[in-house]
Formats: C-alpha cells, sequence, structure tokens
C-alpha cells in the first residue's frame, strides 16, 4: 500500500502543477510519518503477529492520532492551512493538499480491511 499513497499526489500535481512533488509526497505519507513518531514515543501501539493479516505482520491496534477519521481531518486541514499562510499558495491548492492528506485514509479504509475485523 506504501507506493499507492503517493497516486492521488502524482494526480493533484496534474491538476495543479505549482505545488511541489516533494511536498505532495510528504503529504501523502504525513499520516504515517505522525505514526511512526508516535509508536516510537510510545503514544499509538503496534505489536508484531507473524500471521495477522494475509500480507501484514503488524497489529496497529491503538492509532487514535494518526490514522483514525476524526485525526486524519484534523491532519488535513493543519496541512492546508500551513500550505496556505506558508508557500503562498491559493485556497484551490491549500485544498488540494488536505485532500492528498486524507486521500491516505480514504486508501487504507478500503486496502486494510482484514485489519478491521
Amino acid at each position: 500500500m506504501f507506493i499507492g499513497h503517493y497516486g492521488f499526489a502524482l494526480i493533484v500535481k496534474v491538476w495543479e502543477p505549482k505545488i511541489p512533488l516533494t511536498f505532495l509526497g510528504f503529504a501523502s505519507q504525513l499520516l504515517d510519518w505522525i505514526w511512526a513518531i508516535l509508536v516510537t514515543l510510545q503514544i499509538e501501539k503496534v505489536k508484531y503477529e507473524i500471521g495477522y493479516t494475509k500480507t501484514n505482520n503488524l497489529h496497529c491496534y491503538s492509532m487514535p492520532y494518526s490514522h483514525s477519521l476524526l485525526a486524519a481531518i484534523i491532519w488535513s486541514i493543519t496541512l492546508a492551512i500551513w500550505h496556505r499562510l506558508f508557500s503562498g499558495g491559493r485556497n484551490k491548492e491549500a485544498a488540494l493538499v488536505g485532500l492528498v492528506v486524507f486521500s491516505h485514509w480514504i486508501e487504507d479504509f478500503i486496502c486494510h480491511k482484514e485489519a478491521r475485523k
């Protein structure tokens, strides 16, 4: 799924060429960056379980600050505002940045069905 998160970022780059691709790539992975930091700090919880799903041995059983629906919305809005304020981008660009962040949650929801059981 890792590479799949970049797909929407590439589409947005075609729609709005002014947004740097590196920033869109960062936006597409923002939730995972936050998750990695919070797991390292032991704020969010993950354990290794052989055979947890067919494709993944990581059982991420507590991710309220990085991958919950509410968190994804908050991080999407936060990065959109940051982009608008500090890059001089327009509202449309900021909205697209927010959508790239939120697309990560949508893609995870679709692709990680087994983990939701």
